[in-house]
């Protein structure tokens, strides 16, 4: 199992809960979330309330939910650097 880097995920697409998944650069994880009393069961699933993303073959625990998320990619990674 890996830890993912929460700094580089992004939008979170799809969950137990939340909206479909979408075609694009995504990464697919299983996510440890904040618990809390929310309006609906897939306002769980963001971005400010992921604590903990893992790659793993196998769902770690019941904690976890599998989801997938946009990548986002630091701006010094996103440029090709040309030299004249």
């Amino acid at each position: 199992m890996k830890k993912l880097n929460l700094e580089y995920i992004g939008e979170i697409v799809s969950s137990p809960d939340g909206m479909c998944s979408w075609v694009g650069d995504t990464v697919t994880f299983y996510g440890k979330f904040k618990d809390g009393d929310y309006k609906y069961k897939s306002d769980k699933y963001t971005r400010e309330n992921l604590i903990e993303a893992v790659v793993s073959e196998t769902k770690p625990s019941k904690e976890y939910d599998r989801c997938i998320a946009f990548q986002t990619i630091p701006e010094k990674y996103l440029y090709i650097e040309q030299t004249l």
